[in-house]
């Protein structure tokens, strides 16, 4: 979605991460609702930026651009994607699919002006996602 004003920056998409995907999943469903839908869970999907982490870069400056783009602090950062290297970034994802979350949709912030983090997750991520 686009901002009103032409001048302002959009929102970027926001990271459900675990604890969070979950809580959202399980909001509002008692125990008998919850026995009434076997396997919702396992069917909950969730959305996830992926910056990842350069070999002798550290968070701060890897994630330096989409900061300067859209406001955040380092800890914003940290908060509304996954920040790391591809090792790290495969551990995240799995520990979403340990949560219940069965697929996961990735946004890669600027890729469509560098598509060098989606190259970098099909190489290093998919194969240890196996």
């Amino acid at each position: 979605p686009y901002a009103e004003d032409p001048g302002s920056v959009p929102e970027p998409p926001t990271c459900a991460g675990v604890q969070v995907g979950v809580e959202r999943a399980a909001r509002g469903f008692s125990r008998r609702a919850w026995s009434a839908f076997p396997g919702l869970l396992s069917r909950y999907s969730t959305n996830v930026n992926i910056i990842f982490v350069p070999p002798g870069q550290t968070e701060e400056q890897a994630t330096a651009p989409l900061r300067a783009l859209y406001g955040w602090s380092l800890e914003d950062a940290q908060r509304n994607a996954i920040v790391g290297t591809p090792q790290q970034v495969a551990e995240r994802l799995h520990a979403l699919t340990e949560a219940g979350i069965t697929y996961v949709i990735t946004y890669f912030p600027r890729v469509a002006y560098d598509h060098t983090p989606l190259h970098r997750f099909a190489e290093e991520v998919a194969p240890l996602l196996r």
